[in-house]
């Protein structure tokens, strides 16, 4: 292509870019300039309307000056043929042919017209003759009540008192000049009932309230519609005389400090829980804020369990009453953090664990080995002892068992110094008097009160009564019973070898304080059989008494 042409070419792009530049504010600035004739048509038009009404001529001189005020209007942009121009030239002809007619009438008879047209006084320069104008010292361009005065969007309102001085013309305001549509005197941003009717009284957010007390009738919020003028309400609208927000038909309290915080019933409640301190009625005055359950007696209860805070071992966990606020799933009063048998149910003993049940012996004559004993009534525990209970009393379990633990399982692995230190222990807290067997007791209860009636305890077959090798495949059977002897005795064959105390007039062998009897659920058949003049013993000696035994060895009670 010819440079020439190129760069011919490059400045008319330049231009049209720089048209497009120029046209766009050129735009905003005729739509200002528009509106800058339109108001002054307006103002003018509505001077001039006033004269014609009244065919009072100092309008018409207003009417006058305020048309050179529009002249002055800019009309960069805007061309001299728009409508806007246009209506004010066309009703600046009308006034200046009306002011000319008026001269001529006043060369004639010169009293006839206002001397408004003789001699203009208008110190201020804003086209308001004095006479008319209601601030003859200060310009402006208020119109009717505030004629001649600063009146910048012409509502009636004096700028210096307008909240809002720029309202479009014609809207209707408050006395503040801000829009009011329902004519309440609230203005429309703040009104939150714009519809209300005329003369209706109206709170100071613009709804009805006819008893102006503050709050208004409209949903029933005022539940006390017909308060007396001038006594102070609280939110609801009802007197409120002490100003603690309950009103006096209900406040207990009538004469309450202000600014004392309150309860439902008005009195006195300063950590705000609900509960008064009048008469001593709120027990812990002090109670946090961010408690959010207290007691009846005001005291803080965070699990709301019934155990206030101060009680209750287990504060944030609900609990029972009997089991110091704390979980208790088997209901036995001990909690279950402290129990050592969490699920047994009904009345427990020391730790959550059941006692033995006992079964009494009645009197008898026992015989063995053609060695006869008078045996007074006794009392006998139905099973050995537990792990559970002897958790519970000594605190602790043997090693051996602490990874087997069972808490319906025979104890064992103890040793004859630790069953009688448990013994009295158990003595000391349940306040009996519990002691281990005789031999002649043991064996006699086993018997069920007759020379050895059967080959095991209750039947001539092993396998209905104990455990032992065979059936219980060298484990510890887990809270399972077999059939009882006819003294509703459980395990006296088979489970675990159990302590008795010795005596020696039943045999010549040197058998020290204890031995242990029966046979255990690792003994076979033979071992666990029995004759009116032999049973098998463990003899425990003295050496070994203050050191734990086998695993299979463990205790029964009686209960004296």
């Amino acid at each position: 292509m010819n440079p020439n042409k190129l760069a011919v070419l490059v400045m008319v792009i330049q231009l049209f870019a720089w048209i497009s530049l120029q046209a766009q504010p050129c735009q905003e600035i005729m739509e200002e300039e528009r509106n800058c004739w339109t108001v002054c048509h307006n103002t003018v038009r509505d001077i001039y309307d006033e004269y014609v009404e009244t065919n009072d001529t100092s309008f018409l001189v207003t009417a006058s000056v305020k048309v050179k005020i529009c002249l002055a209007c800019p009309s960069e942009c805007l061309s001299s043929t728009d409508s806007s121009i246009q209506a004010v030239n066309n009703l600046r002809e009308i006034i200046e042919a009306e002011l000319e007619r008026l001269r001529g009438m006043v060369e004639k008879a010169p009293d006839a017209v206002s001397p408004l047209l003789q001699q203009d006084t208008d110190p201020d320069n804003d086209g308001i003759p004095s006479s008319r104008d209601r601030c003859p010292r200060r310009w402006g361009t208020g119109i009717r009540s505030t004629l001649g005065c600063p009146d910048k969007d012409r509502d009636e309102v004096l700028d210096w008192n307008d909240i809002c001085p720029h309202t479009p013309f014609g809207t209707r305001v408050n006395k503040e000049g801000c829009p009011d549509d329902d004519g309440d005197g609230i203005r429309d941003s703040l009104d939150q009932c714009r519809q209300t009717s005329p003369g209706t009284l109206v709170n100071n957010v613009g709804c009805q309230d006819n008893d102006q007390d503050g709050v208004t009738e409209i949903d029933s919020r005022d539940r006390c519609p017909n308060t007396p003028l001038g006594v102070h309400v609280n939110r609801e609208g009802c007197q409120d005389d002490d100003r603690d927000e309950v009103a006096n038909k209900m406040d207990l309290c009538p004469n309450t400090p202000l600014g004392v915080p309150v309860n439902a019933n008005g009195c006195i409640d300063r950590d705000r829980d609900g509960i008064t301190e009048w008469r001593g009625e709120d027990q812990c005055p002090n109670t946090p804020f961010h408690c959010k359950n207290v007691s009846s007696r005001g005291c803080c209860d965070s699990d709301d369990d019934g155990v206030e805070n101060r009680y209750d071992k287990c504060k944030f966990e609900a609990g029972s009453v009997d089991a110091f606020g704390c979980p208790d799933r088997d209901e036995d009063k001990v909690p279950d953090y402290l129990d050592v048998c969490p699920d047994l149910t009904g009345e427990t003993f020391l730790s959550g664990c059941l006692l033995p049940t006992f079964e009494l012996i009645e009197e008898g004559v026992f015989t063995f080995d053609r060695r006869k004993k008078d045996i007074a009534g006794f009392e006998m525990s139905k099973g050995e002892v537990t792990q559970a209970l002897w958790k519970a009393v000594m605190g602790y379990l043997p090693d051996r068992i602490l990874d087997g633990y069972c808490g319906d399982c025979p104890i064992i692995q103890v040793s004859v110094a630790e069953v009688q230190q448990f013994i009295r222990k158990l003595n000391q807290a349940s306040g009996d008097n519990y002691r281990l067997p005789w031999f002649s007791e043991w064996l006699y209860a086993a018997w069920e009160g007759r020379r050895c009636p059967h080959s095991f305890s209750g039947s001539d077959e092993l396998g209905n009564v104990g455990w032992y090798k065979e059936n219980s495949r060298g484990q510890l059977p887990v809270g399972r019973r077999l059939d009882a002897n006819d003294f509703e005795l459980y395990d006296m064959s088979g489970g675990v070898w159990e302590y008795v105390q010795w005596e020696k007039k039943f045999s010549r062998d040197s058998y020290g304080k204890y031995v242990a009897i029966g046979c255990s659920f690792i003994s076979s058949r033979q071992e666990c059989h029995w004759t009116d003049s032999s049973v098998t013993l463990v003899n425990v000696s003295r050496e070994e008494e203050d050191r734990k035994k086998g695993r299979s060895i463990g205790f029964r009670l009686v209960r004296e």
